[in-house]
């Protein structure tokens, strides 16, 4: 049962453009942080209103994001993406929102066919609202992001043996610029965790992650609460997350207050 009733989004243009816009922005700074694990630099280009940004090879953040939310998308912005992504040896791919049906039109006629799709889910920030949570949740900060990014790798791994070189998507997220992170503790184990980044007024919930050992007991519904609270004591009015369809995540983020929006669609060219 969800906690709140009162915390739907009605869809508009501009509710699509400060989702689009802000999730756009966390990306970048995901994948500047990618690129410094790496030894790096990161590099993005303003295309038809997104980002095309490219974060390295084999990394879902070299993408284009945001594209067509300020207005139109024509062929020539499709042929500066394409060459933009094959110049640096990468597959052109882009996520575009189910209510740009032109834009994904445009992309398709160039060439870019549909490789996945994800749910974009939101809720209105109270300030004066308290979701009931099971775990107490702690804000991480300094040194222990080390830990932190172990046990979200962990948990994005399903526990199976994660060495220190795969810890790139953990160190990725705890380096990124504006962003929060959160666990669930449990004795001395880290149980979950998760991070959000308030971004002009809008809240980026993402990185959920619950090691095997701890799920079915509640620890990403109490991550999602206090990121609730964390949001509106930042301010922002707005927050959403990303997740697949039918997952236990959509399932968990729809009990806490937040619904889906619309559908982002992942294309990507095929020559």
């Amino acid at each position: 049962m969800r906690q709140a009733n009162d915390s739907s989004v009605a869809f508009s243009a501009a509710v699509l453009w400060r989702a689009e816009r802000a999730d756009a922005r966390n990306n970048l700074a995901c994948a500047e942080s990618r690129a410094k694990f790496f030894g790096f630099e990161s590099e993005c280009r303003w295309i038809a209103g997104g980002y095309a940004i490219f974060a390295g090879h084999w990394t879902h953040l070299t993408q284009g994001i945001g594209i067509g939310v300020s207005g139109p998308v024509h062929g020539k912005n499709v042929s500066s993406l394409i060459q933009y992504f094959h110049s640096r040896l990468a597959i052109p791919t882009v996520q575009v929102s189910s209510r740009l049906p032109a834009v994904i039109s445009m992309f398709k006629s160039c060439g870019f066919r549909e490789a996945g799709e994800w749910s974009v889910l939101t809720r209105k920030i109270n300030r004066h609202h308290r979701l009931l949570t099971v775990h107490n949740v702690e804000v991480v900060r300094g040194r222990n992001r080390s830990a932190w990014i172990r046990a979200a790798s962990d948990g994005f791994a399903d526990d199976r043996n994660v060495a220190d070189q795969d810890c790139e998507v953990g160190a990725t997220v705890a380096h990124a610029h504006g962003v929060t992170l959160l666990q669930v503790r449990a004795g001395n184990d880290i149980a979950g965790t998760a991070a959000i980044a308030c971004r002009s007024g809008v809240a980026v919930f993402f990185a959920d992650s619950t090691r095997l050992k701890f799920r079915g007991c509640g620890v990403q519904s109490s991550l999602i609460g206090a990121r609730v609270k964390h949001a509106a004591e930042c301010g922002s009015h707005l927050a959403i997350a990303l997740t697949s369809e039918a997952h236990i995540s959509e399932t968990n983020y729809l009990r806490m207050g937040f619904s889906p929006l619309y559908k982002r669609i992942c294309l990507q060219y095929r020559s």
